[in-house]
């Protein structure tokens, strides 16, 4: 299938609908990424220079809603 800018239509439903979007989704997804292999966010967020409340806030961002009350 094509891949048209920043949409890949073999995404899983609730990824796309983390990343797409005006609202920076890729950037977050990166940046759960970049901070996966460390031990803390506060470890991660120094690292790569970004605070850990906004990492924490990125990251709650890509768990879809339903998920936090089904889960």
């Amino acid at each position: 299938m094509p891949v048209h800018g920043r949409t890949h239509p073999a995404l899983p439903e609730d990824i796309r609908r983390a990343v797409e979007g005006p609202h920076h989704g890729w950037l977050r997804l990166r940046r759960f990424q970049q901070i996966v292999g460390y031990p803390s966010i506060n470890v991660a967020s120094r690292a790569i220079n970004v605070s850990a409340p906004t990492l924490t806030a990125q990251i709650a961002k890509l768990v879809p809603r339903h998920a936090a009350l089904n889960g």
